[in-house]
């Protein structure tokens, strides 16, 4: 699993412009195909749905449950109960937001993502 993984960097850079390129369309016959009716910014909505919009970690949990389903649709979401897999998102979310350089980015995509999980 940690070959497949081994991309995550580029992954990463592909992620459309900030939050607003989030559409989700998996390639036809790419391990998520069948869940490409949802968009990958209505997942990360749907994970973030629990969140109490009070918890002091909600923007933290906002980029993690994008960079999860992110990842899974690339990957395939059979990683998705894998303690490896979200050990590997746990260090890329962790690396991200250390990132100095990716601070801008984090904050639009998160208040993005965040303005639409508003009620």
């Amino acid at each position: 699993m940690i070959d497949k993984l081994g991309s995550v960097a580029q992954v990463l850079l592909r992620l459309q412009a900030k939050a607003g390129g989030a559409t989700g369309a998996a390639r036809p016959g790419s391990p998520t195909a069948p869940a490409a009716a949802l968009t990958l910014q209505q997942r990360a909505l749907q994970r973030l749905a629990g969140v109490d919009r009070e918890d002091p970690r909600r923007r933290h949990k906002a980029l993690r449950a994008f960079i999860e389903v992110r990842l899974l649709a690339e990957f395939g979401d059979g990683l998705v109960n894998d303690p490896e897999f979200q050990h590997v998102v746990d260090e890329v979310v962790r690396t991200m937001e250390a990132s100095p350089a990716l601070q801008p980015d984090i904050g639009v995509a998160v208040d993005q993502l965040l303005a639409q999980a508003a009620p």
